[in-house]
């Protein structure tokens, strides 16, 4: 594993995971005023509303790291700031609930700002899961493939669970910035990324071996269930409708 500090400013660390989320953050911002343009928003507007959603979602992504680890921030209540740690469903379902209120405030189209918006999922993603390796967390079960890594307090060799799902990213994102040029309809893009990127985390989550478990499953695994099943179903209604 890498040293989680990347440079000192005096006595202040600046860390690789810091730096890598903010690359995550601004280069999503950059691809979603890139995309609005193809799906025909006002910059401008989406360009206010970016910045307030960026906000809405590093809250979000740390309350669910907080649920998705609960008994053990029950058991050490100070961990909640002291611990670091997001978790990208609930930044996803904080944006989509913030998302609502702001494009209603600003009177634009709620479905294509998130058609806009979704290529920075799997982009983050790549950043995120390259600074949690880093940080030596959200690892596998132990592993003996050639290709197992040492984790610092784990005695045996475990899956690079951040590595494997970086590598996935990759290409939803390719895939993602076609799925904008190609948009069916208002929501299309953000659905197919949503359900991808769900399926992909409800098997990788069989390797992660610090989520809290309910009923064989961990609250990742459900959230990302309840995002397969809703936006499967809205985009086959919305397509049908589409083509009608």
């Amino acid at each position: 594993m890498m040293d989680p500090v990347a440079f000192r400013v005096g006595e202040v660390a600046i860390y690789w995971y810091g730096i890598l989320l903010a690359c995550g953050l601004l280069g999503g911002f950059a691809l979603a005023l890139r995309n609005s343009k193809q799906l025909g928003l006002d910059t401008d507007t989406v360009e206010s509303i970016l910045f307030k959603l960026a906000v809405s979602l590093l809250i979000g992504a740390r309350l669910g790291a907080i649920a998705a680890d609960i008994d053990h921030y029950l058991a050490n209540p100070s961990h909640v700031f002291l611990r670091s740690g997001l978790a990208s469903h609930g930044g996803i379902i904080a944006v989509m609930l913030v998302g609502v209120y702001l494009t209603r405030r600003q009177r634009t189209h709620y479905w294509l700002i998130a058609d806009a918006i979704s290529p920075g999922i799997p982009l983050g993603h790549i950043f995120i899961r390259l600074g949690n390796y880093i940080n030596g967390e959200l690892y596998g079960l132990p592993t003996s493939l050639p290709w197992g890594v040492s984790v610092p307090g784990i005695p045996e060799a475990v899956h690079p669970l951040q590595l494997y799902e970086a590598a996935i990213s990759i290409p939803l994102l390719l895939i993602s910035l076609r799925w904008v040029r190609t948009n069916s309809f208002p929501g299309s893009t953000f659905a197919r990324v949503m359900i991808a990127h769900s399926i992909v985390r409800f098997f990788l989550d069989f390797l992660r071996p610090q989520d809290t478990r309910v009923l064989y499953l961990s609250l990742g695994q459900w959230t990302a269930l309840l995002f397969i099943v809703g936006l499967s179903a809205f985009y086959y209604k919305r397509r049908a409708t589409a083509m009608a």
